[in-house]
């Protein structure tokens, strides 16, 4: 649906893209030769793999045709602006939402040097590796990040009356083990201050 909205757009229309974090699930076009189905046992094999989700994302661009800056061969001449909101620690247009108008460097050699089962590898190679086009008019901006995700929460927390602490600390672990050491640092807290405290994590 996507590409044939854009295939119907007057040529000289200029695009603004509003892409979050989640999008990467939200809009698919797969290369040619891989079904829905493949997609599916494919992901439900990462998410057993502990890849990060870097390395997740880079294994499903891989299988796409509009990931991975792949929009951008439907795009033409026309002036785009892409604005974003992140879920991602370097707030990278090329990250988020696997990127759809931005491609991210290194991309193709990182699956390659992956330790993935042949079926999936065999998936991966049959990508189209088409060169991206050179001078699309394309303007990327992050207008929205966690960091702000979570100082807008702890500002919320204070207006209600709450004293808060805000960590910035990047959390990279399974959610099991993320929970417990948020836990025990919210516990060690309480030995400082009050009950009625707020973290915003």
């Amino acid at each position: 649906a996507l590409i044939d909205y854009l295939s119907q757009l007057p040529v000289d229309r200029p695009l603004l893209f509003l892409i979050s974090g989640g999008t990467s699930s939200l809009v698919e076009v797969l290369n040619e030769g891989i079904q829905l189905d493949d997609l599916r046992r494919v992901n439900q094999w990462l998410l057993g793999s502990g890849f990060s989700i870097e390395k997740m994302n880079q294994v499903r661009k891989s299988m796409s045709a509009i990931k991975g800056g792949g929009l951008l061969h439907h795009i033409g001449e026309r002036r785009v602006t892409g604005l974003f909101i992140s879920d991602v620690r370097w707030d990278d247009p090329a990250v988020i939402g696997s990127g759809l108008l931005a491609a991210e460097q290194g991309d193709v050699e990182a699956v390659g040097s992956m330790k993935l089962p042949d079926w999936i590898s065999r998936l991966t190679e049959s990508g189209n590796r088409q060169q991206l086009p050179d001078s699309p008019q394309v303007e990327l901006h992050v207008v929205a990040s966690l960091r702000d995700a979570r100082e807008a929460a702890a500002e919320a927390a204070r207006a209600l009356g709450y004293d808060t602490q805000v960590s910035h600390a990047f959390i990279n672990a399974s959610a099991e083990n993320a929970g417990r050491r948020l836990a025990l640092e919210l516990m060690d807290s309480l030995d400082l201050l009050d009950h009625q405290d707020l973290w915003a994590l």
